[in-house]
């Protein structure tokens, strides 16, 4: 198991977006873990967390958590688990499903494991 944390710190210049650097590069299995965040006032939403590298292979990947991971199960429109081809760094996007950015999102912490295909 090769853990990744991906921290987004909040909303910055109109997005919640993180890109980070990783020495990863070829087809790994991807398995999401789990996440923290926090609000300034935490409505309770679906939001949506894309990904051009985690997965970015499957048309319509996204995962989909609540806005309050204590209270309500995370959804994803594809597997928990799947292959992609990382390129060297990790992006992540979150919207509410709608598309609109909450501007009260504080910071949040992704957890996945990666583990290289052969």
């Amino acid at each position: 198991m090769v853990l990744v944390q991906i921290p987004i710190e909040g909303y910055t210049s109109g997005r919640i977006s993180a890109n980070l650097a990783v020495p990863f590069i070829g087809k790994y299995r991807v398995k999401f873990l789990n996440y923290t965040q926090t609000w300034s006032n935490n409505p309770l939403c679906l939001l949506r967390v894309n990904s051009q590298n985690l997965w970015g292979d499957y048309r319509g990947g996204q995962l989909i958590v609540s806005s309050n991971p204590d209270d309500v199960v995370v959804f994803n429109s594809m597997k928990y688990e799947f292959v992609t081809t990382l390129t060297g760094y990790i992006d992540i996007d979150v919207t509410r499903l709608d598309g609109i950015v909450p501007s009260d999102f504080s910071n949040a912490v992704f957890s996945f494991d990666l583990q290289k295909e052969e």
